[in-house]
């Protein structure tokens, strides 16, 4: 693919550095011919216009503040050849130009459901200084990787069939959780630590080598007893809480059924 910032765009840009004033892209037009090197002071697709597609059909990927991926969607339900590509501003302006090696074709998608269609994603990158801030893009769509996020369990898709999300991000016993359906059913794996927990990735105690060495409490004393002595077991594991309590190194609460490294 050959492509360009036209000098048009590059002068907008420049105003815009100058102004303050922010610009916003507005709709992208198809041309037919192929396999050129696009001139930076073009002003139209060659040889004509055969589609243009507005704002809405232009996603927007933020890369660096100097660099955005601008992505053209051409729907389903549109037929067409696409040989070159031409972005403009809302204005009108002709910002970018870029050409195709070859002559792609766009198939229209049989109305009648249920079909199998097609839509093309024409990824283009911009580069130039401080591009996140000359560009105004709110009148874009984002186009990131994203789950759909409910706030609750409860607010999810019942019964999962009906869903059409196979994923979401939700919240269910106090906890974040990755939610995936697997045979009609809601399957949830929670988040295990905040990224800025000072001992992430240190579970339990951690990995050797990781910050961490292993320093076992050792029991003051032990006790003996059977089941037929219910009271000495209850009074014994009382006993042992307590002098663990005092022998770990100003650990002030011992949860019942874990284990706690120091």
């Amino acid at each position: 693919m050959y492509s360009v910032l036209l000098n048009s765009g590059r002068a907008a840009l420049v105003n815009a550095m100058a102004t303050q004033l922010p610009l916003q892209l507005g709709s992208f037009d198809i041309g037919v011919q192929f396999n050129f090197i696009p001139d930076p002071n073009g002003t139209s697709v060659i040889p004509d216009v055969i589609l243009t597609q507005n704002y809405e059909r232009l996603l927007i990927t933020a890369v660096t503040p100097n660099e955005i991926i601008l992505t053209a969607l051409i729907d389903h339900d549109i037929e067409t050849r696409i040989g070159n590509i031409m972005l403009r501003l809302t204005n009108g302006t002709p910002f970018a130009w870029f050409v195709m090696p070859g002559d792609y074709r766009k198939s229209l998608t049989d109305g009648n459901r249920p079909y199998a269609g097609e839509r093309y994603f024409l990824h283009f990158l911009i580069d130039f200084p401080n591009i996140d801030t000359l560009l105004d893009t709110s009148n874009l769509v984002d186009y990131y990787a994203e789950f759909e996020y409910r706030s609750n369990f409860d607010t999810m898709d019942w019964p999962p069939q009906t869903s059409s999300y196979e994923q979401y991000i939700t919240a269910h016993q106090g906890r974040q959780v990755l939610a995936h359906r697997i045979e009609n059913r809601w399957w949830g794996m929670p988040f295990a630590q905040s990224l800025d927990d000072l001992r992430f990735h240190q579970i339990d105690g951690g990995e050797i080598g990781d910050g961490y060495f292993y320093n076992p409490l050792l029991p003051t004393w032990g006790y003996a007893t059977t089941t037929e002595s219910a009271d000495k077991v209850i009074s014994a594991t009382k006993s042992f809480i307590k002098a663990t309590t005092a022998n770990s190194q100003g650990l002030d609460k011992v949860t019942s059924g874990a284990h706690i490294g120091v």
